[in-house]
């Protein structure tokens, strides 16, 4: 029809998550996508807890560029000292979760 839409599941997801976080809320993020940082600095300034749920594998993509599932703005934020934003490895899950099966 000429023309394209663009998702918006980040931010009606983030707003909704703001809308409904209290104090000492805790959250399990299963994206690895850049945009949630701002939803994570909030939930943090609310003291909550925040694990993302992602792969940091990198994957090849061509001879000379690779890439990963983790955005480099949140393997910062997951590897800070002291920082309440904890890692979950997507693919360790998968074993375990194939192991318990």
């Amino acid at each position: 029809m000429g023309y394209s839409w663009k998702c918006n599941c980040d931010v009606e997801l983030t707003a909704n998550v703001l809308d409904h976080a209290e104090k000492d809320t805790e959250i399990y993020l299963f994206s690895g996508d850049g945009n949630f940082e701002f939803l994570i600095e909030k939930i943090i300034a609310k003291s909550g807890k925040v694990a993302i749920v992602s792969s940091a594998r990198r994957v090849q993509k061509g001879p000379r560029y690779s890439t990963s599932r983790l955005s480099t703005k949140l393997r910062k934020l997951t590897q800070a000292s002291g920082s309440p934003v904890r890692f979950i490895e997507l693919d360790n899950l998968k074993f375990k979760i194939a192991k318990e099966d």
